[in-house]
């Protein structure tokens, strides 16, 4: 099965259920790509790292442009409060 890797910026509760469901989508979705957790951005490099130890990622980050360059993520989650994606997105 092909990896697809996973950033995820911001580490509230879609956080927490963004991460939650790319641990459980291989069992689910058994003919879909593997997902693989690469890297986890929040402000707060604390909760970035509890993050990553809860739920998997390889990496903590606390900036999250350096997440959407990192060339080993295929797919950024974000998960902030919604008036700050616009930046992220961009």
């Amino acid at each position: 099965m092909q990896e697809i890797g996973i950033g995820m910026i911001g580490t509230g509760f879609m956080g927490k259920t963004h991460a939650l469901a790319y641990r459980a989508m291989a069992g689910v979705f058994l003919e879909s790509r593997r997902p693989t957790l690469v890297a986890v951005a929040d402000i707060d490099a604390d909760a970035a790292r509890r993050a990553a130890a809860q739920f998997g990622f390889a990496r903590a980050i606390p900036d999250w442009k350096s997440l959407v360059t990192d060339p080993a993520v295929d797919v950024v989650s974000i998960t902030t409060p919604n008036l700050v994606h616009k930046e992220m997105a961009g």
